[in-house]
């Protein structure tokens, strides 16, 4: 199975993740474009297949919502500038509090909720529901997220998907070279327990290795747990007014994962290898009960059709599952969790299934295995806060804080990953990009950004 990793945008000639990738991996990873459509939408009464090219989506909902041209023009116009805003803003807090003060000043609708400014364009609400579709992407539904997330998000697959040739292993296993040539080493297993501080600078980590407690020194320590294991976890002494803020923001988004492994392939049941957003009804905000009553929305993909290497048939779908649901058992051990535990799992995958099967009648006969990961599944194996899988959550006030960045409080040491900027694969390389500038300090951030062959990341704007 290949787990967490779903679709890449960004891989065009000259885009600037592909760049990206390109150079970490020294050219050595290979990607596969996923069929266009890629993302297929499906509402009750109607279904929107979203070809790979932006200016062909426009026309495909101003056809299908001729009333709604103009607000439609309004929409992506808006969406443009709000991608810029995140991006500026983002920027700018590697740069400093008064950096990033200055920026927020003047960001207009990136930190709006999201619903606002869709309905600020369109007025059909089933034209709202669609552009609000890919809230899945970053979990938070659309009246708490940023809008700035929505269009970065959305933004990001104007030109198409992609998926690792060889799976999502393949990215390690071509990245580890470049590592190692450097003088780097991966040590799998290591399980950091505490950050090191010495006079007021970060000099390393303490971990615990098969059994035993070891110590590892370095110049420079990254973290890349999150901004909320970081403080709270790690890091002795975090100061109140992070820990404060990180305490003021709502649970993250969590999710139940159902891994499906299948007898053949089920192109015939209309299924060519892009996402399928199923969605119970209109209204994204809606209350969901993932047990016995309204899912919202159920995300599936299918990863072995993406990758050319692939020798069995594989399908996951993911459903909105909040960790209050599960949280009894978090401090429990794998596979040891009870009945109860098992049972809950058993009703959410039979819910799952039975919904897929109205979607595509005889998909279950295609079922040979299965098995469903829970939020504290994602917190056993990750150490990820309540088992989130996006980081924290994508709210206005998250943005808002002048100190969520790749600088810290204490010398030597450097958040990276999803929490410095945007979530997912490309969202967390960009963070390693972000805190790697900060790190090397004065021109660092224009050389990556020089390296990565785009003057601005962000920079421009932010100043």
């Amino acid at each position: 199975m290949d787990v967490g990793l779903h679709y890449v945008g960004d891989l065009q000639a000259g885009g600037r993740t592909r760049k990206l990738f390109d150079l970490i991996s020294e050219g050595r990873l290979a990607w596969a474009r996923l069929p266009s459509p890629f993302d297929r939408f499906v509402y009750p009464d109607h279904t929107i297949d979203v070809p790979d090219d932006v200016d062909a989506l426009q026309r495909l909902l101003g056809d299908r919502f001729p009333t709604q041209r103009e607000g439609l023009k309004r929409y992506f116009a808006m969406r443009r500038r709000a991608d810029a805003e995140m991006g500026a803003l983002i920027a700018s807090k590697q740069l400093g509090r008064a950096g990033a003060r200055r920026t927020r000043a003047l960001v207009k609708h990136a930190l709006r909720p999201t619903i606002d400014v869709v309905r600020d364009c369109v007025d059909d609400p089933r034209l709202v529901a669609v552009l609000l579709s890919q809230w899945g992407d970053y979990g938070v539904r659309p009246s708490e997220g940023a809008f700035g997330v929505h269009a970065a998000v959305s933004a990001h697959y104007d030109h198409g998907a992609w998926f690792p040739i060889g799976g999502s292993g393949a990215i390690v296993e071509t990245v580890a070279p470049t590592i190692e040539a450097a003088g780097g080493a991966l040590r799998a297993g290591v399980q950091v327990s505490s950050i090191l501080v010495e006079d007021g600078r970060a000099v390393g980590v303490v971990a615990n290795e098969r059994g035993r407690e070891i110590t590892i020194r370095a110049r420079h320590v990254f973290s890349n747990a999150g901004a909320s294991v970081t403080y709270r976890e790690l890091l002795p002494n975090a100061p109140p007014e992070i820990l404060a803020d990180l305490a003021s923001l709502p649970p993250p988004p969590t999710v139940a994962t159902l891994y499906l492994g299948l007898r053949e392939p089920v192109t015939d049941l209309g299924f060519e290898g892009g996402n399928v957003w199923i969605f119970d009804d209109y209204d994204h905000d809606a209350a969901i009960d993932p047990l016995d009553g309204r899912l919202g929305v159920a995300y599936l993909s299918f990863p072995s059709a993406r990758n050319p290497r692939a020798e069995t048939h594989t399908a996951e779908v993911i459903v909105p599952l909040p960790h209050a649901l599960v949280a009894k058992w978090s401090g429990a051990r794998w596979r040891r969790r009870g009945a109860d535990y098992d049972a809950l799992k058993a009703r959410i995958t039979a819910r799952v299934l039975a919904r897929l099967e109205t979607l595509a009648p005889g998909f279950g006969a295609r079922v040979a295995y299965h098995e469903l990961s829970t939020p504290v599944t994602i917190e056993r194996f990750t150490g990820h806060d309540r088992g989130a899988i996006y980081g924290l959550p994508a709210t206005p006030a998250r943005f808002a804080m002048p100190w969520l960045g790749a600088r810290t409080p204490v010398r030597g040491l450097f958040l990276t990953g999803a929490d410095v900027g945007l979530l997912g694969i490309a969202g967390a390389a960009m963070g390693g990009v972000l805190a790697a500038g900060v790190a090397l300090g004065g021109f660092g951030l224009p050389a990556l950004a020089d390296v990565l062959g785009d003057p601005r990341l962000g920079l421009e704007d932010a100043t």
